[in-house]
């Protein structure tokens, strides 16, 4: 009777034990999960631009892919309740997203692909906190904004990438995205204020964040184009050059029996 009830003990202490464990790797495997989902709807941005890009800059940033999320990730922790005020056109967003890009065509100059890609990171950030109505209003509180936020890390989206818009001055188009963007605050904020954190908050805000991440991922490839586009006027001069050189030296070495001539025929006179 002893044996019987101690080996009663034993499994039952096995099974609460596995059990402990099991929900311990469940706990784990889900906050993992988490974590992945925080991030997807920004790193997929960044990844649908890369994959649109040209091949080269395409090969350059993938490569360099562990930057770039790196780099995401940081922003979006520093963010805070950073804005750009559409109504006065106050708030440091415009402006830092400018001095990012800039930064970009820079390190392209320089043929510095980690930093290309540690910039195109904070470009993918500051891009979509512009296509966020809630950043581009004085009304708004940090919480409201976290809260929004926290409903886009955590829906699905399909990224769609319309052709690259035309850009003649980088801030100037960065206004317009905020412009176009505060068109849906309304709709947004209307649908935030009532709401506690995490819930779902249906299709009509669904459907609005869909249209501002497609605008979002539009702007950043068409920034991207435009960079790479200015960087290949600043090196095409160069390549020219060395090609013309390159032609030059050519030829004197195929006719340089002739020049030789010419040269001890000079002298001779």
């Amino acid at each position: 009777m002893y044996k019987k009830s101690s080996h009663l003990k034993v499994s039952f202490f096995k099974i609460v034990s596995v059990s402990i464990i099991f929900m311990l790797i469940l706990l784990q495997s889900n906050l993992l999960m988490i974590d992945h989902v925080e991030a997807l709807t920004y790193s997929d941005v960044a990844l649908s631009v890369i994959n649109k890009l040209p091949l080269e800059w395409s090969y350059v940033l993938k490569e360099q892919n562990e930057v770039v999320q790196n780099s995401i990730s940081n922003c979006r922790a520093k963010l805070g309740s950073m804005k750009y005020i559409v109504s006065n056109g106050s708030g440091q967003l415009i402006d830092l997203t400018v001095s990012i890009y800039n930064n970009i065509t820079s390190y392209m100059d320089k043929n510095d692909y980690t930093n290309v890609a540690k910039s195109y990171g904070l470009l993918v950030c500051y891009v979509t906190a512009l296509a966020d109505p809630l950043r581009l209003s004085g009304n708004t509180t940090r919480d409201l904004i976290d809260s929004y936020e926290y409903f886009v890390n955590h829906e699905s989206f399909s990224i769609v990438i319309e052709s690259a818009d035309s850009i003649t001055d980088v801030k100037d188009y960065l206004k317009n995205l905020a412009v176009y963007s505060y068109n849906y605050f309304n709709v947004i904020y209307k649908s935030m204020v009532n709401v506690t954190h995490g819930s779902n908050l249906g299709s009509s805000v669904h459907n609005v964040t869909q249209v501002l991440i497609n605008k979002a991922a539009t702007a950043t490839y068409s920034l991207m184009i435009k960079a790479i586009n200015d960087h290949r006027i600043k090196v095409l001069p160069l390549g020219v050059a060395w090609i013309a050189v390159g032609i030059v030296i050519g030829i004197i070495i195929m006719k340089r029996e002739n020049v030789f001539r010419i040269i001890k025929k000079s002298k001779e006179e």
